[in-house]
């Protein structure tokens, strides 16, 4: 064992199970070391006393602390109950105030993650009907705090990178206006946001009459990505509803110098400026990831619409409704990506595993390339993912295939007129998509 090559040693490493680390340690002197640093290099720390203690065990070990790379910070037992009972507000013990305090005094710290539960709560009492919440605004904001105030430190000079798991979209201005806060997202290279929205049990179609659901990621640019655009050079946004459309989030204003890799997670086209947004990056970019980005081919919304087609109010869904076709298609998107991205080389499209956020996290994927569901005899799309509708009067969820769609309009349009007028073709899509893939092989 111990004369076995150095990149064997490191194989047999990283397949071994975190679990069998400590045992592997103890098998040989050759293995001891990387064993033990592969073993500490990220460790996870819940609100329960085992594990603050052993927080604190490795962080006042000199040897043990120096291993460290990622500290991921959990706040609940379970982030994933979505149980949207009654419960009581959480509090965090003041041993795990401790540690997110003085995270920053692991020498070799490169990383933080934090994970909070899926479930959020109103930051109005007005919207008393909505199911309460044990993290309240209250508590995500404290932690937070805590947080940001251990990386705006002198201590934390190598921390680069910063993952916020069931971010609720609010923008709490205690937080968002700290000088702390900007600064640390003007030191970071790389940011990844999963973004947690409001739930409305007895009528989910009406989550999207929520003003939060639409002001967070109308402020989420200037909030959460402009102080961070100067060093980041690698972003992630997910979010568990569709948004760009509806929700809007209006990119335009954003360059990011340095990006290299960008991944968006039900992330909604709609509008040209979009694939000219992620064009516009083609000096850097290297790697695009869309899990689970349908294009909006169909939009029927309320009230009055400004001279894009986005609502001027999205909240108001009884006025007259209009109809809007965006005429784009998949082939369209691919063949402009292998024109102009040059220095592309990594793309996946596709849909992860959403089930407890698990593609967030780097899980396999459920699926790789355009996604074909329910597909029919003469049009491969009509029932398919890849192409989405929007119907402000559905329920539970005003985003359908174009199927559903279609048999959702009544009277407005007839399900041959609704997928005829669209201009996407299954072939040319599959076509200009290997087309992309091939070009890019060509850089690898």
């Amino acid at each position: 064992m111990d004369a076995m090559p150095p990149e064997i040693l490191r194989i047999l490493i990283n397949s071994t199970e975190q679990a069998d680390l400590p045992s592997l340690r103890l098998t040989s002197k050759a293995l001891s070391s990387p064993a033990t640093a592969r073993q500490f290099e990220k460790l996870h720390v819940t609100p329960f006393e085992t594990s603050l203690a052993s927080y604190t065990s490795i962080l006042t070990d000199p040897n043990l602390s120096a291993y460290v790379r990622t500290v991921k910070f959990t706040t609940s037992e379970d982030p994933n109950d979505d149980d949207r009972s009654d419960a009581n507000e959480s509090e965090l013990p003041e041993d795990y105030e401790n540690a997110l305090t003085s995270v920053n005094q692991f020498p070799n710290l490169k990383g933080i993650e934090m994970e909070f539960s899926i479930v959020c709560s109103s930051p109005s009492e007005e919207n008393w009907y909505l199911s309460s919440a044990a993290e309240s605004i209250d508590f995500r904001f404290e932690v937070l705090k805590s947080l940001i105030s251990a990386l705006d430190s002198p201590q934390r000079s190598g921390i680069r990178s910063l993952s916020l798991k069931n971010l609720q979209n609010f923008n709490d201005e205690r937080l968002v206006n700290n000088p702390e806060f900007l600064a640390t997202l003007a030191s970071l290279s790389e940011l990844r946001l999963k973004i947690v929205t409001q739930y409305i049990d007895s009528s989910p179609e009406n989550n999207w009459s929520l003003p939060e659901m639409h002001q967070f990621f109308k402020e989420l640019p200037d909030v959460w990505l402009k102080p961070a655009a100067e060093n980041l050079e690698s972003l992630t946004i997910h979010a568990d509803t569709y948004w760009g459309y509806i929700p809007k989030s209006d990119f335009r204003s954003l360059k990011f110098p340095k990006l290299r890799r960008l991944e968006l997670g039900n992330y909604a086209f709609s509008h040209e400026w979009q694939l000219e947004w992620i064009i516009s990056h083609g000096e850097t970019l290297e790697e695009l990831i869309l899990d689970d980005c349908p294009i909006v081919s169909y939009t029927y919304n309320y009230g009055s619409l400004d001279d894009e087609n986005y609502p001027v109010n999205p909240l108001e869904d009884t006025a007259e409704a209009y109809q809007c076709e965006y005429p784009r298609s998949w082939s369209h998107f691919f063949t402009n990506m292998k024109e102009t991205l040059p220095k592309l080389k990594h793309f996946k499209m596709g849909s992860g595993d959403w089930d407890e956020g698990k593609n967030f996290d780097g899980a396999k994927w459920k699926h790789i390339g355009l996604t074909h569901h329910s597909k029919m005899p003469d049009d491969p799309y009509y029932g398919d993912e890849s192409y989405m509708g929007f119907d402000r009067g559905t329920g539970p969820s005003p985003w359908l295939t174009l199927q559903s769609y279609a048999e959702c309009v009544d009277d407005r349009e007839t399900p041959q007129a609704v997928h005829e007028k669209g201009s996407f073709n299954a072939k040319e899509d599959e076509i200009a998509y290997q087309a992309l893939l091939d070009t890019i092989k060509t850089r690898s």
